[in-house]
């Protein structure tokens, strides 16, 4: 997670490369390149937020347990701003998924989905 493949890079280069002088000398055109720093760009983000996601519920429980206190300053600053950052994503998956008492699968759905994202394009956008 988080890098670029290296037969992907080598999908995008080869496309319409071939020729009778040139047989497996990659070309790589303007547009290849920019799909390789879109690509490198999501992965980035995606495993950005998903080092977020992780630390936001391991630092739940630990409040949940009472290891962190939720009245020390610096533990309610980090966790206000956890939440706020992941609120926007989590938000909408929370309105679709069922009640299910004090287990949230909201942050497994979120992971799955980005991590579905992510295969998604690297196997069928370029």
């Amino acid at each position: 997670m988080g890098s670029i493949e290296p037969m992907l890079l080598w999908r995008l280069c080869l496309r319409n490369a071939h020729t009778p002088a040139k047989p497996c000398t990659p070309v790589c055109t303007n547009k290849a390149r920019i799909m390789l720093s879109l690509l490198w760009l999501f992965d980035q983000l995606v495993y950005i937020i998903f080092w977020i996601i992780i630390i936001m519920v391991v630092m739940s429980w630990l409040i949940a347990f009472n290891v962190l206190n939720n009245s020390n300053n610096i533990v309610r600053q980090i966790n206000y701003t956890l939440h706020r950052l992941t609120e926007p994503l989590l938000a909408p998956i929370r309105r679709f998924l069922p009640d299910l008492g004090g287990i949230d699968l909201s942050p497994l759905v979120l992971l799955l989905g980005l991590m579905f994202l992510q295969r998604l394009l690297h196997e069928y956008l370029v």
